[in-house]
């Protein structure tokens, strides 16, 4: 499966099969297998990679396997706009295999999925052929990755699962103009291994940020409670003096003490429903544009 295409500059998500020169299904399906990805508006649909547990393939090409599903036709200008914008703004495809994300491995880093394609000193270019790892350990993949080359094919009547010759790399996209078709490939690599010791990008992808946002929810909640608590236990403790002061006595000439001051300074204000919400509404509106200033609201929280 795959993921829509996403961005950390970008707020607007791609599925992708709307990306310019992809291969598509013939049926086109998704496959959203929780009431939070309905919610949160995440897409999951199916691909073309054949991908079977413990089977390589050194190379396979998917304009060979699926003629009558990757585009022939060059690629119009705005299209190519596109694809230097996709670049630009660093949107990522994930795709998704045994229910876990495939990441990219980078220097001992790993990203939450690969790009569509990258700028150099040549140019903008586009990874075309696109390389999965997997490693297994009785059975179950624990640990999955996938790198992007980019290479310039020649394409021919090349038997099935064969890559085309190469005959240069780095597809270069214009500035402006047309661009000829994108010829995609793949490999599949399984590793059967008895260390654990390689990380399993799939627990952990991404450097820990210090989310200061639930840290200070975190933070209220508590100081909430522990008022709440204060608050009972006192009410409990001073309930006898609270009942002394309220107790009639009959031979007292005038009220004095508690019972003069409490009628004014605990006397309740006019519209208090409406003074109270209009209080807390207040309070948290403020609250709210500090932490935006502060850029500690997140938006990627998932469920």
């Amino acid at each position: 499966m795959v993921k829509q295409v996403s961005s950390p500059k970008g707020a607007i998500p791609y599925s992708y099969y709307t990306l310019p020169g992809v291969c598509l299904p013939a049926l086109i399906e998704d496959n959203n297998r929780s009431l939070g990805n309905d919610i949160l508006g995440k897409q999951y649909q199916n691909t073309l990679f054949q991908i079977n547990y413990g089977v390589n393939v050194d190379c396979a090409t998917l304009n060979i396997q699926y003629p009558k599903n990757c585009p022939d036709s060059n690629f119009s200008s705005n299209q190519v706009s596109k694809l230097r914008t996709l670049i630009d703004m660093g949107y990522l495809v994930t795709f998704i295999v045994d229910d876990h994300p495939i990441n990219r491995w980078i220097s001992y880093n790993t990203n939450d999925g690969i790009p569509f394609g990258e700028k150099t000193y040549e140019g903008y270019v586009l990874y075309n052929h696109l390389k999965f790892d997997f490693y297994t350990n009785n059975g179950q993949i624990f640990k999955s990755t996938v790198n992007g080359d980019s290479y310039q094919y020649e394409l021919s009547s090349d038997p099935y699962k064969k890559c085309p010759n190469i005959k240069g790399f780095s597809p270069i996209v214009p500035p402006e103009g047309e661009l000829p078709p994108i010829i995609w490939t793949y490999s599949v690599s399984f590793t059967e291994t008895q260390s654990m010791n390689i990380p399993n990008e799939s627990v952990s992808t991404t450097p820990h940020r210090v989310r200061w946002f639930s840290l200070l929810n975190s933070f209220l909640i508590n100081i909430f409670l522990g008022i709440i608590v204060w608050m009972a236990y006192g009410i409990s403790t001073n309930k006898p003096s609270f009942l002394k002061y309220y107790q009639d006595n009959a031979n007292a000439k005038f009220e004095n003490g508690w019972r003069l001051i409490h009628g004014d300074v605990f006397r309740q204000p006019r519209h208090s429903m409406i003074l109270s919400s209009l209080v807390g509404m207040g309070t948290q509106f403020i609250v709210v544009l500090v932490l935006l200033f502060l850029n500690q609201l997140y938006l990627d929280h998932q469920l």
